[in-house]
């Protein structure tokens, strides 16, 4: 890793290739002949992948500026602490170049870098001893540091015995009060109570304006957009998108409820396998179509349309008295809504056996952009006897220009006005009144 790089940049990553073997016993032989191959002065094909290895990070190209704090994210397994690992120097890379400007201070994971057996303070000397920090250094910075982690008098226990909460606190603490030229912090803050996330996140912005950069990883949306100015998506090792925070947090969103969709649409196959929970008694859900009557290119659902749902089916015996319910779920599995004809006023005749094609149509329904899986139901109001019921069945996603973690949205209107001060002595003789 390069400690020099142009102009205002602190860190410049080019072409970055990091490969892992998913095998042990592979891992532990590549190892071994790798080593051996260096010894010998034979120059190792790091551009390649073996048997069993997979690309962990892939063409990675970014730069990041002085008083820039790029935020990534991505799913599990996306690359995101593998990259953040490569940056700070724990792993060297297999192919590319990672210049860096100034001391890096990482908070990768609840206890990194700490030595088990040796007590708080010991090991915040440790750390700033492997920054470079001299002892007159950390000792200047030592009550401040025991102060912020809010350890107490356990800060002269071993640290083997501290809870995952203490771990963070103590780990974040020497992370931000040793002054790093860049900070580097993985999705760790998430551990623990909220008024510590409260403070962790007023000093990271404070540290916005002494440090060179700022790499932040987080799942939490909201964080990420009121901490970074820039945004990294990762996909597998590859970035799909650099640049723009907001645009950056609807990409990953629509990207995840991609990823949901087609999770839930192998749920809605297994549920209509024979034995599964749902079940055809005298009816059969023969097909289902859900979109929007809005004529679009891309036959997306945007946020405020109506929803159209078209389904087919067959029965197998005379119904007097149908009764069909319609029910949507989000991601979470909360039910938003459900809705049956008779709540609308319809009353739908006699059904002769025969196949059938129901159409619904939910008006501008008031969903936030997301996924949402829907089940249906038919009933025989006069015999009592459910026909058919089928659970999570389908999915739809409903697009946005926005990420909430809400269920519905309505246009609202809002209005603030300050109340007058009042006048001590008017109180006081409103008071004795």
């Amino acid at each position: 890793m390069s400690s020099l790089v142009n102009g205002d940049s602190v860190i410049k990553v080019e072409g970055l290739y990091k490969k892992f073997c998913i095998n042990q016993r592979k891992s532990m032989l590549y190892g071994g002949l790798d080593v051996f191959r260096s010894m010998i002065g034979f120059p190792q094909r790091r551009d390649t992948l073996r048997n069993m290895e997979i690309w962990a990070l892939e063409d990675i190209n970014f730069e990041v500026k002085s008083g820039e704090t790029l935020g990534i994210v991505g799913v599990n397994g996306a690359g995101k602490s593998t990259l953040l690992r490569v940056l700070s120097g724990i792993y060297p890379p297999d192919a590319g170049k990672v210049r860096v400007k100034g001391t890096i201070g990482a908070l990768i994971a609840a206890g990194a870098g700490f030595h088990p057996d040796m007590t708080g303070r010991e090991n915040i000397y440790l750390n700033g001893a492997i920054v470079g920090l001299r002892k007159r250094e950390i000792d200047r910075k030592l009550e401040e540091i025991v102060e912020f982690a809010e350890l107490g008098e356990f800060i002269d226990t071993p640290v083997r015995f501290y809870s995952t909460g203490m771990y963070v606190r103590l780990g974040f603490s020497i992370a931000v009060n040793i002054r790093p030229d860049i900070l580097v912090i993985d999705e760790v803050l998430s551990v623990g109570d909220l008024t510590f996330q409260n403070k962790c996140f007023r000093k990271l912005k404070e540290l916005r304006e002494s440090v060179d950069a700022v790499i932040f990883v987080s799942h939490n949306l909201d964080h990420i957009r009121n901490v970074c100015s820039s945004v990294i998506m990762l996909d597998a090792g590859k970035i799909k998108y650099c640049g723009d925070v907001e645009e950056g947090i609807i990409r990953y969103q629509a990207h995840t409820d991609d990823l949901k969709k087609r999770s839930a649409d192998i749920e809605g196959e297994k549920a209509r396998l024979p034995g599964a929970a749902s079940f055809e008694a005298d009816a059969k859900l023969e097909k289902i179509e859900i979109g929007s009557p809005r004529e679009s290119v891309d036959d997306e659902i945007r946020e405020g349309d109506d929803v159209v749902i078209k389904l087919g089916f067959s029965l197998e015996r005379e119904i007097s008295r149908p009764q069909f319910t319609i029910g949507i779920r989000d991601d979470r599995d909360i039910e938003v809504m459900t809705q049956r004809d008779h709540d609308n006023g319809v009353r739908f005749e006699k059904l002769e056996p025969g196949s059938y094609q129901l159409k619904i149509v939910l008006k501008q329904l008031a969903l936030v952009p997301g996924l949402y899986k829907v089940n249906f139901a038919l009933i025989d109001v006069d015999s009592c006897e459910v026909l058919t019921v089928q659970k999570k069945f389908a999915s739809f996603i409903i697009r946005g220009n926005k990420v909430s973690r809400a269920i519905v949205n309505c246009k609202s209107v809002w209005e603030l006005e300050r109340n007058h001060a009042v006048a001590h002595k008017d109180a006081q003789e409103k008071y004795n009144c």
